[in-house]
């Protein structure tokens, strides 16, 4: 599945390296059909790695991760930035870049806490829930 996806990849990033000229020239610049060229190659890299069992937490996979999200916010912030759309459409597709931003530094904001999903974490159960509830109620009274 992720050579598939590396495979769709190489003709957005092969028309943004100029490599393959387009017929009907666009008005978005060749570095945003390249970013999603990346994009879609960092994708199917990280498919790849999951395959074969990286840990998620490893410095290679959060790097990967974040030139994935990079990369695919690329258009969105062009859009947002530089189209000449109207004000509704630029909002619309800036919304993602602002809010992918402010979640990525929120963590270094002193007293924010950032939730994190920790796969060593039990699932809370039925008679988990059960326990917390006669405790909470035990410590009201």
């Amino acid at each position: 599945m992720g050579v598939l996806v590396m495979s769709v990849g190489t003709m957005p990033l092969l028309l943004g390296l100029g490599v393959i000229k387009a017929q009907n020239a666009s008005h978005v610049p060749l570095f945003v059909v390249g970013a999603v060229g990346v994009a879609l190659i960092m994708a199917g890299i990280m498919i790849l790695t999951a395959a074969m069992g990286m840990s998620q937490k490893s410095w290679l996979s959060r790097l990967l991760g974040f030139l994935l999200i990079c990369s695919f916010l690329t258009p969105f912030a062009w859009i947002a930035l530089f189209s000449s759309q109207a004000l509704m459409f630029r909002l619309a597709f800036g919304a993602p870049v602002v809010l992918f931003v402010l979640l990525y530094f929120a963590r270094y904001i002193p007293g924010v806490k950032v939730i994190s999903a920790d796969s060593s974490a039990e699932p809370l159960s039925e008679s988990n829930f059960q326990r917390r509830k006669k405790a909470r109620l035990s410590r009201k009274l």
